[in-house]
């Protein structure tokens, strides 16, 4: 069995666990703070992002156009 270490309890650290977990990788995530003091979390503008296979109209294109307005 693969194993990985990943640095970090923020969105990325967080969903690469995931995404390893899935493909049976045993995964160790070391953080220097608790998840619920990540960068991400404390992140005062808030994070967005496109997702695959998301609602029709969720694209890079229409994000830009939001924080244009």
């Amino acid at each position: 069995m693969k194993s990985v270490i990943i640095i970090g309890s923020g969105i990325s650290g967080l969903t690469c666990a995931i995404r390893c977990a899935e493909y049976g990788v045993r995964v160790l995530l070391v953080s220097p703070h608790p998840s619920e003091r990540s960068q991400s979390v404390m992140a005062a503008g808030g994070i967005n992002g496109v997702l695959p296979n998301g609602e029709e109209g969720d694209s890079v294109a229409s994000h830009i156009l939001l924080w244009l307005n």
